[in-house]
């Protein structure tokens, strides 16, 4: 509505601005190389993100009339603030201009930029060409991607960031998914955004599902990322690394109490190994007699008829025993004097109880001398143990008397004091055990009229007993299959328990290396926080000329980039990079940003 007005006044007014100063009186303006300029590159993209034109604005902020030289490698160009020629001469461009903004164009026959951009589609999972997809319609995946051009200036690459913008309408377009995009809604067009970092490569996906397929083109824009980044406050991150660093510490720990447990285990497992082959041996024996325990309580239960027929031999033969037990206790009861004397060469006072002078060989009273002895020969082992000593005086007199009773304690007692004693206590035991059979023997032979009744039920017994033994024959044999299932899972086992210690072993190696290396981690944060910071503080970087290095006062330079719209109009056309304002009106209008 205020186009019209502003374009009726405009025109007068420059009208008789140009009535009176006339463009090509310019008065003789002095000349300037390298004078200061802002580029900025336009890029028309082909639908695949490959370079079709590239040409680039130069613009000017002049103090005042200046003869400007300025350089490009430009197979044209266009004045596009005033009428007045610009000469190129090789790589020289020569013009005058006046006080404020000037602009030229300039059109580069090199199609080389910065950046390898890509752009590929896939309609319904089938490739297909960008002009293709116009008025398209099915599944769409379309795939940016973004490198540094190999071979070309690093100053961009290293220092220009892009960022990328693609509109999709909302109408033609439904279930969008763009991963790792910004998104924005712009109308009724949903807007995804991209920023690529300096040196870094990049792709990205976007899919949607389209119908009649239309899409402006892609917008890239690159600039100097030039940022004065504060250093960020690390005190939370610092805070979590002194936990790490704590925590190490407490693997580390844990580590190690689990390779010491692992070893115990294996040392455990070691015993239980052997405990299960003892077992399995044990159990064998068992079978083994088991076995022979049914085959002897067979035989007796043959045999009971005749233990009742020869009960009267029985009686007869407990009054033979008896008549020769006074000689046995007679020995037995030396045995105790020579068990008190040894002891005392020990240095243990006993004191055995005395038999009545009319009984003295007393049954009882040698029992309770067997048990006195018993009870100092127990103190006596007591204290070796305690005490871990060598033998103890006299032990030589101990195995002298001893030798009598049991040759076989003799290399016994040679090799250790505390196995002679627990020998001298297992004879005392046997001698005891003699007596209490003996006073068995002698309450039997008065008994044994009252035992004759219960030998009948004996009889019967015996067959109970005879099936007894066939499941302690059975059950035997279970456990000896048992046992040795046992020892094969021990074997296991400690297999197992190895693998273990070995795996305890890396850890603790792991965990020490992780305690180490996390001790000096804040300082290395630091610095690495440092190290990235410097990549991306670009606060010192100088703008370079994208088309000479002969300019050397070049204050900013930019880069716009675009891929054609795809529309479904066929007879649309891209518009020229070189179109412009063709007449010094149409330039004026084109410097108010009118469009004609």
């Amino acid at each position: 509505m205020f186009y019209k007005p502003f374009h009726a006044c405009l025109s007068l007014t420059l009208a008789a601005a140009l009535a009176v100063s006339p463009v090509t009186a310019w008065a003789e303006a002095p000349q300037e190389k390298n004078t200061p300029k802002e580029e900025v590159i336009y890029v028309n993209l082909k639908t695949d993100g490959s370079v079709d034109q590239i040409y680039v604005v130069n613009q000017f902020d002049l103090t005042g009339q200046t003869q400007v030289v300025d350089y490009g490698h430009y197979s044209s160009v266009r004045n596009l603030t005033t009428t007045d020629q610009i000469v190129v001469d090789g790589d020289q461009v020569t013009f005058t201009a006046p006080q404020g903004k000037f602009y030229y164009q300039g059109n580069l026959e090199s199609k080389n930029i910065p950046w390898d951009i890509s752009v590929v589609y896939t309609l319904d999972g089938k490739p297909v060409q960008g002009e293709e997809l116009a008025g398209a319609s099915g599944h769409l995946e379309m795939t940016l991607s973004f490198a540094p051009a190999p071979g070309s200036d690093p100053v961009y690459s290293d220092h220009f960031a892009l960022q990328a913008t693609v509109l999709l309408d909302s109408e033609k377009c439904t279930n969008i998914s763009a991963p790792n995009a910004t998104l924005a809604n712009v109308g009724s067009d949903k807007q995804m955004s991209y920023i690529i970092l300096p040196g870094k490569s990049k792709s990205y996906t976007i899919s949607a599902d389209v119908t009649d397929f239309e899409m402006s083109g892609i917008q890239i824009n690159g600039i100097a990322l030039q940022l004065d980044i504060d250093d960020p406050d690390t005190t939370e991150l610092k805070d979590k690394i002194y936990e790490l660093q704590d925590g190490a510490v407490e693997l580390d720990d844990g580590a190690v109490r689990l390779d010491d447990g692992a070893a115990e285990l294996y040392d455990g497992i070691t015993q239980l190994q052997d405990g299960g082959s003892d077992l399995k041996d044990g159990a064998e024996d068992l079978y083994d007699g088991a076995k022979d325990l049914q085959k002897a309580v067979r035989q007796l239960k043959g045999g009971s008829a005749q233990i009742v027929q020869g009960g009267t031999e029985l009686s007869d033969g407990f009054g033979q025993l008896n008549q020769n037990t006074p000689q046995l206790k007679g020995g037995i009861a030396s045995f105790q004097d020579q068990g008190a004397g040894l002891l005392a060469l020990a240095g243990i006072s006993v004191q055995l109880p005395q038999p009545p002078k009319d009984d003295p060989l007393n049954t009882q009273i040698l029992i309770e001398r067997g048990a006195v002895l018993d009870q100092a020969l127990k103190e006596l082992a007591d204290q070796l143990a305690k005490e871990k000593k060598e033998p103890v005086p006299g032990a030589s007199q101990l195995m002298v008397g001893a030798s009598s009773l049991n040759g076989s304690s003799r290399s016994l007692l040679d090799s250790l004091l505390p196995q002679l004693v627990s020998q001298l206590r297992q004879l005392n035991a046997l001698m005891t055990g003699t007596l209490q059979y003996i006073a068995g023997t002698e309450a039997l032979e008065t008994g044994y009229s009252q035992l004759y009744p219960f030998l009948l039920e004996l009889d019967g017994g015996l067959g109970q007993l005879s099936g007894g033994t066939d499941e302690l024959k059975s059950g035997s044999k279970k456990l000896y299959d048992g046992s040795s299932e046992l020892k094969d899972g021990t074997d296991q086992l400690k297999d197992g328990a190895v693998l273990l210690r070995d795996g305890t072993i890396q850890l603790t190696d792991g965990t020490l290396e992780l305690r180490d290396r996390s001790q000096d981690m804040e300082g290395e944060v630091d610095d690495r926080i440092d190290e990235m910071m410097d990549e991306y503080r670009t606060t010192d970087f100088t703008p370079v000329s994208f088309v000479s290095a002969k300019n050397t006062q070049v204050q900013e330079v930019q880069f716009a980039m675009k891929t054609p719209d795809i529309q479904k109009d066929e007879t649309v056309q891209e518009t020229p990079v070189d179109q412009g304002p063709q007449n010094l009106w149409q330039r004026i209008l084109y410097l108010f940003g009118f469009d004609f």
